[in-house]
């Protein structure tokens, strides 16, 4: 699989809004007209005050993810040290083939590559089960010291039910 990871142009905004709302309402986890898929929506906004990136297909971006750090607003569980990504989309036409595990996969690699970084924070609701299966496949793929992936900490962003998953990230020594 081909894919291309980068981040979000405004050209891309309508794409990001598309592949996240059509995401999050396929696997039913909000109704259309339930408040957070108004943030989801907001892209703009998002853009400001995080990292949104992109992953393209055949010049079509087919998943989006949020990327944000301690101290931000859009970060709601990251230490300091730790990049945290959250609002992971992908296309409900190509799920299951792979994209969204790629672009963990990148995320990690993008995280790798900054010196400040030692973990990965990952903000998922206790709900979205296939999304803890990838993320603790991925945390059991790569042998590690350490306690590897966990659900210690809980999100204060109001939203009950909501918990972290948290991958250190190794350096090659």
């Amino acid at each position: 699989m081909s894919l291309t990871f980068r981040p979000a142009a405004p050209a891309d905004y309508d794409d990001v809004r598309r592949v996240t709302r059509d995401a999050y309402l396929s696997a039913g986890h909000f109704a259309a007209d339930h408040p957070y898929m108004g943030v989801l929506e907001d892209v703009e906004h998002r853009a400001e005050h995080a990292e949104v990136w992109v992953a393209e297909k055949s010049d079509s971006v087919v998943a989006a993810v949020t990327l944000t750090f301690a101290g931000q607003p859009y970060s709601e569980i990251a230490k300091d040290g730790e990049l945290e990504f959250r609002m992971l989309a992908v296309d409900p036409a190509i799920q299951g083939g792979g994209v969204g595990r790629a672009v963990v996969r990148r995320v990690i690699e993008h995280a790798r590559s900054l010196p400040e970084i030692g973990a990965i924070s990952i903000t998922s609701a206790t709900f979205m089960e296939r999304a803890h299966a990838l993320y603790e496949s991925l945390a059991s793929a790569a042998p590690r010291s350490g306690t590897g992936m966990c659900r210690a900490r809980t999100c204060c962003c109001g939203c009950s039910g909501w918990t972290s998953l948290v991958e250190p990230v190794e350096t090659g020594g």
